[in-house]
């Protein structure tokens, strides 16, 4: 909500706007369909300053972030699908997308990787126990040719904006 102080400068902009465009009208003999279509624009100003005001208000009070990472990427690719209306909701499963979101949280949180650079390009070493192995094992292979670009390993799966995409087709593909 805007503050009293917003509120009572508007009010006084607003009104010395208004006297002006009186002023205006009476010196230049302008007739009331010309006065009306001015003021109809002034209280649109005013209505889009305060809506404006209000929003901002509103967004610093309540919170955006959906508060864990692999529940936000679920919840955007629901988002997309829900706008699209050509989806198939009988051929969407999120179960798929969520094994992948685990995979991606064990390699990159608990994977233990060694990197080493070499001539001509960057040795990597990356290595874990039961579900991380596992993870690795199907994470790891997708991304083996982006190596090259000497971003490291981390820098590797996390460069471009290819995940959100393929979130969207995993949760697509049934």
């Amino acid at each position: 909500m805007p503050s009293v102080n917003d509120i009572s400068e508007f009010l006084h902009r607003l009104q010395a706007t208004i006297s002006g465009l009186m002023q205006w009208l009476r010196t230049y003999r302008v007739g009331y369909l010309v006065g009306l279509l001015i003021a109809a624009r002034i209280a649109w100003r005013a209505y889009r300053f305060l809506s404006l005001r209000r929003a901002k208000a509103n967004r610093a009070r309540g919170p955006t972030q959906p508060g864990q990472a692999a529940f936000g990427a679920m919840q955007e690719i629901v988002r997309m699908l829900e706008a699209d209306p050509d989806t198939d909701w009988s051929k969407v499963t999120l179960t798929a997308l969520r094994e992948h979101l685990l995979d991606m949280d064990e390699v990159t949180l608990r994977a233990v990787v060694k990197e080493e650079r070499v001539d001509g390009g960057l040795r990597v070493e990356i290595s874990g126990t039961d579900r991380t192995l596992a993870a690795i094992h199907r994470i790891v292979p997708a991304h083996v040719q982006e190596l090259n670009r000497g971003l490291g390993f981390i820098g590797l799966l996390a460069s471009g904006a290819h995940h959100a995409v393929h979130h969207l087709a995993m949760a697509q593909a049934g």
